[in-house]
């Protein structure tokens, strides 16, 4: 901090790890006479708060256009003249059920994650403990009328916003990806700060799961005694807490959540969660590096093979008029029986399975095929079981006659 620049001015700050009350009081410190606190991610602006009876400047946020657009000008040698004037009133957070709920939400995450003798187990730059608090808030202050589409932002009443306004996030939450983009390489962006930035990610890939959960089992305002989605979603969260490493990464918190409904459903919600987050790229196939880092992690958008229809071999070569034969597999949590049908097989050939619907395997067979021309052709099969549908695909390369034997030269 240079001292000399900042005594006798107002000192702009940008947001970050350390606490604005303690930025206050090193800016005070330093002879500031004011605090502006710049957000470091789109969205609204801060609301500085804290509780220090030393500090006696006053401290405001802004946007971070705002916040920029004054960078602008500082670095072009342009003298910036701010009046700070106190409007209206003060809103106390306590009166914000959304804040208290929130904070209360950290207490928990702390105290569940890596085990009750850890209280220090969530840090580093991939760490999802605000999101863990926003999820608290938004999933306990939940209402009957609220669909999948409707966004709920955070913090509008606390800074002064109107209800619909954006609040203190990037995005609101809603399963809307028109209005809410994020993915799991969203962490990687730096205009997602860390760790709120961060943790609204996590948090937008468990609404995904929250809401697989209440179009599955309904939503209940009676959340000490229902069983419906809304619980059941909460529950999990919380359990997923229980059974996550310290210092977890996206990965291993999904893997704790997945982990949990085990415990607690005999896996009957496997598909639904992994729907979820695969959604938002946190599918099968993603990896997490180091819970140190946000930008060695690989964002994967598919499922479970147990929650799929597959098809195999992915390529078959076969000799009209044999059959082709392929094994269609109908994974364990697919919610079976699966209605299947064919596409894409040749002219002149027909296409049937040996059990429609079918759970566990089945065999398809393409047969007729001295009617078909040879070549090259992509078999498509559909699965469904009325609430998810897979096309996987595979390859028929039809020859018509035995090759002649390769001649010496």
């Amino acid at each position: 901090m240079n001292a000399a620049a900042i005594a006798g001015k107002i000192a702009l700050i940008d947001r970050g790890y350390c606490a604005f009350v303690i930025k206050a009081a090193n800016a005070q410190a330093a002879g500031a006479i004011g605090v502006i606190i710049a957000n470091n991610a789109p969205g609204g602006a801060p609301a500085p708060g804290g509780n220090d009876p030393n500090v006696t400047i006053p401290v405001v946020g802004i946007t971070l256009n705002d916040g920029n657009g004054i960078k602008g000008q500082l670095a072009n040698s342009v003298t910036v003249n701010v009046t700070m004037v106190r409007g209206g009133a003060l809103r106390d957070g306590s009166l914000d059920n959304g804040v208290i709920l929130h904070e209360y939400g950290h207490g928990i995450s702390n105290r569940l994650t890596g085990g009750p003798a850890n209280t220090s187990c969530l840090t580093g730059d991939e760490q999802a403990g605000e999101g863990w608090s926003d999820l608290v808030g938004v999933l306990f202050t939940a209402q009957p009328t609220d669909t999948r589409n409707t966004a709920i932002p955070i913090g509008t009443w606390l800074s002064g916003q109107a209800a619909t306004a954006g609040g203190f996030r990037n995005f609101p939450y809603t399963t809307n990806t028109t209005i809410n983009p994020f993915t799991y390489d969203s962490i990687k962006s730096p205009t997602v700060s860390v760790p709120h930035g961060v943790g609204t990610v996590w948090a937008t890939m468990y609404y995904e799961v929250y809401w697989n959960l209440v179009d599955a089992y309904g939503f209940n305002p009676d959340l000490a005694f229902g069983n419906a989605g809304n619980s059941i979603a909460i529950q999990l969260l919380l359990d997923g807490m229980k059974f996550q490493p310290c210092n977890p990464t996206f990965v291993q918190a999904r893997d704790a959540i997945l982990a949990a409904d085990v415990v607690n459903s005999g896996g009957q919600n496997q598909c639904r969660i992994w729907q979820g987050f695969a959604k938002r790229g946190l599918g099968f196939s993603a990896t997490s590096g180091s819970v140190n880092s946000r930008s060695d992690g690989t964002q994967a958008f598919d499922l479970a093979p147990e929650c799929t229809v597959d098809i195999t071999p992915d390529v078959l070569d076969v000799c009209a008029p044999n059959p082709a034969l392929y094994t269609v597999i109908i994974g364990p949590n697919f919610a079976a029986p699966a209605t299947l049908s064919a596409t894409g097989n040749p002219a002149g050939t027909t296409a049937t399975f040996a059990s429609n619907p079918a759970s566990g395997r089945t065999t398809l067979t393409v047969g007729n095929t001295a009617a078909a021309a040879p070549g090259s052709y992509t078999i498509r099969v559909r699965g469904t079981n009325g609430t998810a549908t897979f096309t996987p695909t595979a390859q028929l390369n039809l020859a018509n006659a035995v090759p002649t034997a390769a001649t010496l030269i």
